[in-house]
């Protein structure tokens, strides 16, 4: 079975600044992959480099069996679809047109079809956005932003989601609408990657996880082996204590 994506070896970084040295790892269909560290450990130039924003200094990426570079930036969006951290669009679009934005890696330019505002709808809705869909970008707050960037991302309906802490400006809530949307995804079929800052929410929304330090891999496997082992504790400079609930792993900085 190929995997849907595959990092090899990679090393990459902004002009003389390395970042990420030699990362590998593989994910399929059907898992979701978490990618844990500290601020500035490399978790989102890594994402860059999957999804083609960034050209590795070392090593590839593979998408379906075919190197990254090879392929249009059309090809990846319809593979890859993005959720960054937070965007802000230059122009004043609605909520609306900022997630048929995701419609136009289906092959449709710029006209949209009956399916195309039927897909927009029902993915403003999974992302509970709806409610401010004729509001411009810069009118809603932080977390209404964030839905509109994953409601976005649902839309493209690609097979790879990668998220760069999509729950960050989220409340609770609706940090457990996106665990379970990328939950979703993955059972269809799809694949996630997902940088997460809230070690507590990684059991709800990966069943692996990449540990991540100073742009090198310092834990790979299960989340429940990376989040127990040694190795956590000393990446993150505390001593966590381990508490299991309902099945998940929490942790509580002593």
């Amino acid at each position: 079975m190929t995997p849907l994506v595959q990092v090899k070896g990679l090393s990459a970084g902004y002009q003389d600044k390395v970042v990420l040295k030699n990362i590998s790892f593989e994910v399929f269909s059907g898992e979701s992959l978490a990618l844990i560290g500290p601020n500035g450990s490399g978790k989102s130039t890594l994402l860059n480099a999957i999804c083609g924003g960034i050209r590795p200094s070392a090593g590839e990426v593979m998408l379906q069996g075919k190197l990254l570079h090879s392929q249009k930036p059309d090809e990846i969006a319809r593979q890859i679809a993005f959720v960054p951290q937070d965007e802000s669009p230059p122009f004043a679009f609605t909520v609306r047109e900022v997630v048929s934005m995701g419609r136009m890696v289906c092959g449709n330019g710029l006209f949209e079809s009956d399916v195309d505002r039927e897909v927009v709808v029902r993915a403003m809705e999974i992302a509970d956005c709806s409610h401010v869909a004729d509001r411009r970008m810069s009118e809603v707050s932080g977390g209404e932003r964030q839905r509109a960037l994953v409601a976005r991302a649902i839309a493209q309906e690609s097979d790879l989601l990668l998220l760069d802490e999509p729950t960050s400006h989220l409340d609770i809530a609706h940090q457990l609408g996106v665990a379970d949307l990328v939950a979703r995804h993955v059972a269809d079929g799809g694949a996630a990657i997902s940088a997460i800052h809230d070690l507590n929410l990684v059991s709800r929304m990966a069943s692996r996880c990449v540990l991540i330090s100073q742009g090198q891999v310092a834990k790979m496997g299960s989340v429940q082996e990376v989040l127990e082992s040694p190795e956590l504790d000393q990446v993150f400079s505390v001593k966590f204590r381990r508490v299991e609930l309902d099945g998940a792993m929490h942790l509580i900085a002593q």
